[in-house]
């Protein structure tokens, strides 16, 4: 997560959910993609999904 102030003063984050993904595959399921993932082909929840998710607790 990066935080600050653009140069008008209003508070800004960014949040960014890193991989070390080469591809990933599309799935049925909200946010959810099949990569190689812990020596095997898994499906798991989608970088951006997650980041949406950490956002939504930050406002909370």
């Amino acid at each position: 997560m990066i935080a600050g102030r653009d140069a008008r003063g209003k508070k800004n984050a960014m949040i960014i959910e890193l991989k070390q993904w080469q591809k990933a595959k599309t799935c049925e399921g909200d946010g959810i993609v099949r990569t190689f993932l812990g020596k095997r082909e898994r499906e798991t929840v989608h970088p951006s999904y997650q980041a949406s998710f950490y956002a939504s607790l930050i406002k909370d």
